[in-house]
């Protein structure tokens, strides 16, 4: 009789398994659709039936999160709405499965979100308190600061760094802010450039949160930020005689070129690029502007001109890519190579955040691009040792890398073999 009894509580357990995970496609898809309302009611009626599920919690904490944020303004957004429908479910998700590194990655993410309404505010306190609970929520593991202070070692001095994505971001505002390390950065996420609220703050400063950017518009211009007509044409930026002696330039050319095209369409320059158009005029090459994109992400018309250091690249005013300036090795070497860097890696085998991946593959390719670089300029005994770095401070045993670099990695390995044989 027991065993009858086990089978039928087994059954039923099954089939509310099946059902819920049924619904959370069904959500899924309703949220490939942005239809996050539909998605959100789906999940709030099945949780009613399986109260446990921590994956129901999760998603119905991310669309909350999505509907905020990501569609039109939604006529519900406060702080009760993220409180009780965003953190309180990601919170029961993490409660739930006290592994769910993405539930963990999306409280980050809501608190920083938090952070900046209340920086709108003026509310220092209680923005640098959202970053403190994200840390003590999980949100910030170990080897993601870790990842942000490389970030921030690949810049110069007093340098303005452009990023983009929610795990740079926030780790690195974490670690300005709360842990006051390299305040000397100002840093800016490229998309959020296309809000006045966001440029606005970035122009004028928040003391002892943000450091001011040259930025010239005014407060009017600022309230008409829009996509603007525009045609291919040539931004001009004075060089000066000091940034002509820091980058070895020749006395003869005196200004930079940079071809700018539309990119909202035919005929449409879109907002933000406006804004880094600004900060590059303004700027005059006087302040290093480093991006971590490149590559990836390229600021079109400058593709040229990024000199990479190390998990960042900084924007030269004159063609580095295919010559041997492309790398600033020093940099690259103190940055990429140190152990010390890495000492928090492993951290990634117990709090991994499936959501920051590709951060660290982008990583990997980082160490790749410099091995096949120096390969082709020469230097095949450092090629081997950058890539046996790689694996000594990234180890595979950790973190699987991506096919694709595994691949990279294969054929650059062959490279190397064959040049022994020549040689």
């Amino acid at each position: 009789m027991k065993n009858v009894l086990l089978l039928v509580l087994l059954a039923i357990s099954n089939i509310t398994f099946s059902q819920s995970k049924s619904t959370i496609e069904k959500a899924n898809e309703l949220g490939d659709q942005w239809k996050f309302e539909q998605a959100i009611e789906l999940l709030q009626n099945e949780i009613k039936s399986d109260p446990n599920n921590a994956e129901l919690y999760y998603w119905l904490g991310r669309y909350s999160h999505y509907i905020i944020y990501d569609t039109r303004p939604f006529a519900k957004k406060s702080d009760e709405w993220s409180s009780e429908m965003v953190l309180k479910n990601l919170y029961k998700a993490v409660e739930l499965n006290p592994n769910y590194g993405d539930a963990k990655f999306f409280i980050a993410v809501e608190h920083c979100s938090r952070a900046q309404e209340a920086l709108k505010q003026g509310d220092v306190k209680q923005y640098k308190k959202e970053y403190i609970l994200a840390k003590k929520k999980g949100g910030f593991p170990k080897y993601i600061l870790e990842y942000g202070r490389n970030i921030l070692k690949s810049c110069d001095e007093n340098a303005i760094l452009l990023v983009d994505g929610d795990v740079q971001l926030n780790s690195i505002q974490y670690l300005q802010n709360i842990e006051g390390y390299r305040k000397d950065v100002s840093l800016i996420n490229y998309s959020l450039t296309q809000k006045p609220y966001y440029v606005k703050m970035q122009r004028d400063g928040v003391e002892g949160i943000i450091k001011p950017l040259p930025i010239s518009w005014s407060d009017d211009a600022l309230s008409e930020m829009r996509n603007y007509k525009w045609k291919e044409q040539e931004i001009s930026t004075p060089i000066s005689e000091k940034v002509r002696k820091r980058y070895s330039i020749s006395d003869t050319i005196s200004d930079f070129k940079w071809t700018v095209k539309p990119d909202m369409g035919k005929g449409k320059l879109w907002s933000a690029t406006a804004v880094i158009i600004d900060i590059f005029e303004t700027n005059k090459w006087e302040r290093s502007i480093h991006c971590t994109m490149f590559g990836l992400n390229d600021i079109p018309g400058f593709e040229d001109n990024m000199q990479i250091t190390g998990l960042t690249a900084r924007f030269v005013p004159k063609k580095v890519k295919g010559t041997k300036e492309e790398y600033d090795q020093d940099m690259f070497d103190a940055v990429m190579l140190n152990p010390n860097n890495y000492a928090n890696f492993n951290d990634v085998i117990n709090n991994n955040q499936p959501r920051t991946n590709g951060d660290i593959h982008i990583t990997h390719l980082r160490y790749i691009n410099y091995a096949t670089y120096l390969l082709e300029n020469g230097n095949k005994e450092k090629a081997e040792m950058v890539l046996n770095k790689m694996e000594e401070l990234m180890p595979f045993s950790a973190f699987e890398p991506h096919r694709i670099t595994l691949e990279k990695i294969e054929v650059l390995r062959e490279r190397l073999k064959e040049d022994k044989i020549k040689d």
